[in-house]
């Protein structure tokens, strides 16, 4: 269990599942930040976590679940298939906010374990970024019903949401971090010796 190091991995994994940065050249989109990539992160992360998460043989199946999906949909992107999937992006997106509830979960776990004055703070980002991933999904499923003004304003203002989100939810997770680092380290007993 090694929570210092679980911590780096599931913000930065946590920073690729919600930030894209793409280039389109010609027909081809290219993102440089694919979410399969932040699954991967996030699934070391939670397997450096130990005993905090409960529930780890199934949150590293969705993990994996999520890192096939994940890559599958960036190639098709990469290669500009344009298949139907928006049934499989929708499960993916409800994956992602039921994996992101639970991974909440565990770091609130984390902080309030460490006395960290953040536990608030990411108990709040729990609810924030399950109900971010939550809009996105829906928006997603309802998307050819909507006026492509109203979808381009709808996504921009979730997708800046979600960007603010998950900046300051790393943000948080490193000064999680660090507040752990700081903490001296138990000194060894007569009776562990």
């Amino acid at each position: 269990m090694n929570i210092k190091k679980a911590l780096s991995f599931v913000a930065f994994g946590f920073l690729f599942t919600l930030i894209n940065i793409n280039i389109t050249l010609d027909t081809i989109t290219i993102n440089f930040t694919p979410d399969f990539i932040g699954w991967i992160l996030l699934y070391v992360g939670f397997d450096k976590f130990g005993t905090y998460v409960e529930k780890k043989k199934y949150l590293k199946l969705i993990s994996l679940l999520l890192i096939i999906v994940s890559a599958a949909l960036w190639a098709f992107d990469l290669f500009g298939l344009d298949l139907p999937l928006s049934i499989v992006k929708s499960v993916a997106n409800i994956l992602s906010a039921v994996y992101m509830f639970e991974l909440f979960t565990v770091l609130t776990r984390i902080a309030e374990d460490n006395q960290s004055s953040h536990a608030d703070t990411i108990r709040y980002l729990k609810y924030i970024n399950v109900i971010l991933f939550l809009l996105l999904s829906g928006i997603s499923l309802i998307a050819d019903r909507m006026t492509l003004s109203t979808l381009a304003v709808t996504f921009t203002v979730l997708g800046v949401l979600a960007l603010i989100s998950a900046i300051i939810s790393a943000v948080i997770l490193f000064r999680l971090r660090k507040e752990i680092n700081e903490k001296p380290e138990p000194l060894e007993t007569k009776e562990s010796l």
